[in-house]
């Protein structure tokens, strides 16, 4: 899995979107994912304190879910991370 969504500690410069929705990085996935589908977006910039701090692909959080879980035993579990741990957990080696 080699995701494109990142977090980072501090300010992230990205260009202009066509959403003005945000995610924040306490935001558990699931939550997330449902912001995704009302908005029909492909991504959306995570902010905090007012600060751009990332992005979010929406195939990296579904790719997040079906990752070496083949019968998706641990979704439930995988839901409810915060965007933050998730992201973290797509960049592990």
């Amino acid at each position: 899995m080699k995701p494109k969504s990142i977090i980072i500690n501090g300010e992230f410069s990205f260009p202009s979107t066509p959403h003005t929705s945000v995610l924040h990085p306490e935001q558990i996935v699931i939550d997330a994912l449902a912001t995704f589908i009302d908005l029909r977006a492909e991504f959306l910039l995570v902010q905090e304190e007012g600060k751009c701090i990332g992005i979010i692909y929406c195939s990296d959080l579904i790719d997040f879910l079906n990752y070496d879980d083949p019968d998706g035993a641990l979704v439930a579990h995988k839901i409810n991370f915060d965007l933050r741990s998730a992201v973290m957990a797509m960049n592990m080696p």
